[in-house]
């Protein structure tokens, strides 16, 4: 009898699974499109209000699965037409210093393109590989090929101003303190979340040169994103079945880093076989306690923190606060390499967090309560977690319904 009930219950569980994905389907929508401006994507409504590359192009993503591909064409045009003659695209576009705005404190400034970090005024590499990225997921899912024969000059110098940076000649893109996504970490060298779009930003322009009818670049593009690859495989790869966060002069940093070696897996960087060791120690190591997932394992050493974090009480920021759009990441790769369960758990606590708050916020306490500190709230609406996260529940989603 026990057993009958238990099978005539399953239908009714994944009715209320696909019901509360698709409540939080309609936030993640409505919150991406309240971000919508004139040329493009806004990152946040208050403190980041202004069109920053890394948070807009990968929000694309987001609205090229809604196909709002007019909002994508007018944000991959922002960067386009802000780029440098060398190649280097904007970090953002908007205020030039941010400073005051990051306390609350608002004030006019002209708005204009900023190129450097705002901490040691680095230079960040990853605009450049996410404009390519952006562009050839924008060519693919609207069709609009002109848009790739029109622009390729510029995505071929977006590349070749990345592989500029890579001054030990091994292929991999090397980057200065506080230059990638984790802003407030000094990692400095050949950092793998960086390396892993740098790989994908060469296979997407491969399809972009065939896209432009140039099917000679095609194949070198191609041939050059598999020795990528196979340089990120030889240099960041670890005994203990992960990639290093980062490594510099022949020393590897063996932090784990979430972001990093989930879109290896996600993006081809890593095998099944090694995909699949990635996302068993993460596992083993209980990546998801606590509410989503942990940035990276252990926490960063203090001494690699941004004094302004620590000062402000967010030197957790990029350490220990969760990131709905990398816990979004981390549930796709595990759907995608059959761990199926851990999926689904994963993906009905991001949904069931996002309807508890009717909102998509920029980051989360680890028990899953909105950070709201002393000197530091959490940005909302959130356009990089709103995009990602739409783009992870349609592809999830897919999978179970051709599963079912």
């Amino acid at each position: 009898m026990r057993k009958i009930i238990l099978i005539l219950l399953i239908p009714l569980f994944f009715s209320v699974t696909f019901a509360s994905l698709e409540d939080a389907t309609d936030i993640a929508k409505r919150d991406l499109r309240e971000l919508y401006r004139e040329d493009g994507i806004y990152a946040g409504p208050k403190q980041f209000s202004d069109y920053w590359a890394r948070d807009s192009l990968f929000a694309t993503l987001g609205a090229n699965t809604i196909e709002d591909f007019y909002i994508s064409r007018k944000q991959l045009a922002l960067f386009i037409e802000n780029q440098h003659d060398d190649g280097q695209m904007p970090m953002r576009v908007g205020d030039y210093d941010i400073t005051l705005k990051m306390l609350g404190v608002e004030f006019n400034q002209q708005q204009k393109p900023r190129y450097t970090q705002d901490k040691l005024f680095t230079k960040p590499l990853d605009q450049n590989c996410l404009l390519v990225i952006a562009a050839e997921d924008y060519v693919s899912k609207s069709g609009d090929r002109r848009f790739a024969r029109e622009n390729f000059d510029s995505f071929e110098k977006s590349v070749k101003w990345l592989a500029e940076t890579d001054k030990n000649g091994n292929f991999l893109v090397e980057e200065g303190n506080y230059a990638g996504w984790t802003d407030s970490v000094k990692k400095n060298g050949e950092v793998l979340y960086t390396n892993a779009c740098y790989y994908k930003a060469l296979t997407s322009l491969s399809k972009l040169a065939t896209v432009a009818d140039q099917p000679a670049k095609s194949q070198i593009y191609s041939m050059w994103a598999e020795i990528v690859k196979s340089r990120i495989n030889e240099n960041l790869w670890l005994d203990e079945g992960y990639y290093a966060d980062w490594a510099n002069q022949g020393t590897k940093y063996k932090y784990f880093s979430t972001e990093g070696n989930t879109l290896a897996i996600l993006w081809g960087v890593a095998d099944d076989e090694r995909a699949k060791q990635i996302l068993t120690y993460a596992e083993e190591q209980n990546i998801r306690k606590g509410f989503g997932v942990q940035t990276t394992q252990p926490e960063y050493d203090l001494k690699l923190i941004s004094p302004i974090n620590i000062l402000i009480g967010i030197e957790d920021y990029h350490t220990n606060m969760r990131w709905m759009w990398v816990s979004c990441l981390y549930a796709q790769a595990l759907n995608e390499q059959g761990f199926t369960n851990e999926s689904n758990e994963l993906i009905n606590e991001i949904a069931d967090k996002m309807i508890e708050y009717d909102k998509v916020y920029e980051v989360y306490e680890p028990s899953g309560k909105v950070v709201d500190r002393m000197l530091y709230k959490s940005e909302h609406p959130f356009a990089w977690s709103s995009g990602v996260c739409l783009r992870a529940f349609d592809e999830v989603s897919d999978v179970r319904s051709t599963d079912n």
